[in-house]
């Protein structure tokens, strides 16, 4: 299946109404996703591109910049049930900023202005009914980085290895 979704801010947000899970510059922009979906026996894959966009005029009055910047990432997203309680998730994503350090451009990635990412995720599950247990590894690398990056003794390494254990029960 093809899927077209898109979604934006019709009016303009300021500080008071972002959270930890929206900063003020996404409360203000607009998105376009264009991707596919196959589902065959075992395997599900979804490549898609996203663009993102926030006005100039958004930037502006959040003092966080002169000019309209945008986002331009794709991503592949795949899954492949080894058995029907085991499978393997993956994606790779990658993601640009666009504008310069000095160009008046906003830093929507993190990694500042100007600057690229993308990222290798392995994921495998087990579910029983609805008992789920899944691990994650993740590694990610910014390049062109003028934001402020990982963690390490500056806060401006260029790539990070993250891993995660996740078990629950689903309702």
């Amino acid at each position: 299946s093809v899927f077209f979704q898109a979604g934006g801010n019709m009016g303009h947000t300021n500080f008071a109404y972002s959270s930890i899970a929206t900063t003020p510059l996404q409360n203000n922009e607009s998105i376009y996703d264009l991707g596919y979906t196959y589902t065959g026996a075992n395997l599900v894959v979804t490549p898609y591109v996203q663009y993102t966009s926030v006005p100039a005029s958004a930037i502006q009055a959040l003092g966080v910049g002169t000019r309209k910047t945008s986002t331009l990432g794709a991503a592949i997203l795949a899954d492949y049930s080894l058995t029907d309680k085991i499978s393997v998730a993956g994606r790779v994503e990658y993601i640009s900023n666009s504008g310069s350090p000095t160009d008046g451009a906003a830093n929507l990635t993190g990694f500042g202005p100007g600057s690229h990412a993308w990222s290798l995720t392995v994921t495998p599950t087990y579910q029983d009914g609805g008992f789920f247990a899944r691990a994650e590894l993740s590694y990610v690398t910014a390049s062109m980085q003028s934001g402020t990056g990982f963690s390490g003794s500056n806060g401006l390494a260029k790539n990070q290895l993250r891993g995660m254990v996740e078990t629950g029960f689903m309702f």
